[in-house]
């Protein structure tokens, strides 16, 4: 996972970050269960730098957290407050009140970069697919590189559900109240 996270972070040149929670809500959640931490919070980062792991953020476990959804959570937490790019799960990851959230990948593109990210996640299809289990993948991209992206996944033999990111986009573009075309986008027939 570790490296998995370090090229993903190369690939999209930014910083491999590890986010963990203290205490681990176990520990809250059902004190008479939780195992005692393998390691402090400190000796964590420390072994995290080693592998080469660019920071480790140690996110305070409260009840407000606890009772987030898997929607809130994801929004407010990985999108807003962390801003993460792309995400590097382990196999029994859940998130959100209940464990309701689980590994859900949206891959998305439209402007410049996208034909990188495409490429990246074709390259990485075969390794998705091996640790996949509950993984569902969408991934939106422009004309060019549908059939690319479709090919890829069959290949790997990974079920993933490829949409040309102007078809997936007219439905919401035209229920905003005040639309605005994006430049650099490219239309795709409707299939």
């Amino acid at each position: 996972m570790i490296e998995r996270l370090r090229t993903m972070a190369r690939n999209l040149g930014g910083p491999a970050v590890v986010m963990t929670f203290d205490p681990h809500p176990v520990r809250l959640l059902r004190p008479e269960a939780a195992p005692p931490p393998l390691t402090w919070t400190e000796r964590k980062a420390d072994l995290l730098g080693a592998l080469g792991i660019d920071a480790m953020i140690a996110y305070p476990t409260d009840e407000a957290l606890l009772s987030m959804t898997a929607n809130e959570f994801f929004d407010r937490i990985v999108r807003e407050r962390l801003g993460a790019r792309a995400m590097v799960e382990g196999p029994n990851f859940y998130f959100g009140r209940n464990r309701a959230g689980d590994v859900q990948v949206l891959v998305f593109g439209g402007s410049q970069g996208a034909h990188a990210i495409n490429l990246a996640m074709v390259e990485a299809a075969p390794r998705l697919a091996a640790g996949a289990g509950r993984l569902a993948v969408t991934h939106q991209t422009g004309e060019r590189d549908v059939e690319l992206v479709r090919s890829g996944y069959r290949e790997a033999s990974m079920a993933a559900r490829v949409v040309c990111i102007t078809v997936f986009m007219v439905p919401l573009f035209f229920s905003l109240s005040n639309p605005r075309p994006v430049t650099g986008g490219s239309s795709c027939p409707r299939s």
